[in-house]
């Protein structure tokens, strides 16, 4: 399974925190991944802002 389709099924289930173990989706993408794909930069800040929130809810 690619990274991107893990972080996808995390995202489903509410597991994502625990997938990313403290780091940030672009760590768990890769950074060059993440480079040659910087479509996806806003989805990322998407994700992430959501993760923030969930935290301090």
């Amino acid at each position: 399974m690619y990274r991107s389709q893990e972080l996808t099924q995390a995202t489903v289930t509410g597991s994502i925190e625990s997938l990313l173990d403290q780091g940030t989706v672009t760590d768990f993408l890769g950074t060059e991944w993440v480079q040659r794909h910087p479509n996806v930069l806003s989805a990322i800040a998407a994700v992430e802002a959501e993760i923030v929130r969930g935290r301090h809810a």
